[in-house]
Order: C-alpha cells, then sequence, then structure tokens
C-alpha cells in the first residue's frame, strides 16, 4: 500500500535542499517574470509528498491582491502533482484575499 499524497510548505530545514533544486532546475534561485526579478529561494514554497518522498514543488509570491506561482514542477509527470500544487496555491491565495492568480509560462 503506498503512503498518502500530501502538500505541505517547504520545511526550515529543507531550505538548503530548495536553494540547491532551483540552482538544478533553473540555473540559480533568480527568476525573472513579468518585469519583476525574484530570489525564489526566499518565496513561499510548498512541496508535494508521498511518505519521505517529495514529488514536487512549487513557489509563489502574494503581492497584495495578486498571487503570481513563480515554479512549478512536477518531478513524477503525469501523476496529478502539479495539478495538486495548483490547487494549493490557489488555496493561498483565496486565504489571503487575492483577486488575481497569475501564471507566467516561458
Amino acid at each position: 500500500m503506498s503512503a498518502h499524497r500530501a502538500v505541505r510548505a517547504v520545511l526550515p530545514d529543507e531550505h538548503d535542499w530548495l536553494t540547491a533544486h532551483l540552482q538544478l532546475a533553473w540555473g540559480g534561485a533568480t527568476i525573472v517574470s513579468r518585469g519583476s526579478v525574484r530570489d525564489a529561494s526566499g518565496l513561499p514554497a510548498l512541496v508535494c509528498t508521498q511518505g519521505s518522498e517529495l514529488l514536487g514543488l512549487a513557489t509563489y509570491e502574494i503581492t497584495g491582491e495578486e498571487c503570481e506561482l513563480v515554479t512549478l514542477e512536477a518531478f513524477r509527470p503525469r501523476e496529478g502533482v502539479g495539478s495538486a500544487l495548483l490547487e494549493a496555491v490557489v488555496a493561498a491565495a483565496r486565504e489571503h484575499d487575492c483577486a488575481r492568480l497569475c501564471l507566467v509560462t516561458t
């Protein structure tokens, strides 16, 4: 029987992993979108997990009434990981009364 899949915030002791992963996946933690430069390692981050395995990562930024999904990765494609992370970011935006959710693809 497989462990339950969950989405949770990145833990403080996972920050080094987050920074290293962004370096590998994105060439660094600096992400540029919509004319803004962000250090994704300092943004709110969520991981999708199954047991102790990390299945995906999302970072986002909330500014005023707008939430931007900055990075989104499913480490195991076509298993609903990206969808679970997107739903969690939408929930975070709603919790902060955001009127708009943005996602810029490259």
